[in-house]
């Protein structure tokens, strides 16, 4: 990790983020934060799909058991700064939000399998 900070959502939930560095020099951006409920959970994940240049993938995310508990989205983004495209995974699981970015794609899903492999016992389904 090379740099680390806490922010707030819009409805105040801490948000904690974090920049990495890989081998390569490819950085990811990863920010994760836990809402009081599953509709604000949601709504940060909707907002975070308004400004997309393409959906690449959408799909729910279950628990054990089967049942559906949050969604994962794989974007791109351009940047408002230096124009360049960017990938961003961001996924719910109840009131939990996380976020992933990389000018990488791949180095963006290895660090969100990385995530979940640390005793993340949700599928994508």
């Amino acid at each position: 990790m090379i740099s680390g900070s806490e922010g707030r959502a819009e409805d105040g939930t801490v948000l904690s983020a974090q920049l990495f560095e890989g081998s390569s020099g490819v950085r990811v951006a990863f920010t994760k934060g836990k809402f009081a409920t599953i509709e604000r959970a949601k709504k940060e994940a909707a907002d975070a799909k308004k400004d997309t240049k393409q959906i690449l993938e959408q799909k729910p995310v279950t628990d054990s058991a089967g049942i559906i508990i949050g969604e994962r989205v794989v974007v791109l983004f351009d940047n408002a700064v230096t124009h360049k495209e960017f990938t961003a995974i961001f996924w719910t699981e109840g009131p939990s939000y996380y976020w992933i970015a990389s000018s990488s794609k791949s180095a963006a899903l290895d660090f969100e399998q990385r995530v979940r492999a640390k005793g993340n016992k949700t599928k994508i389904s």
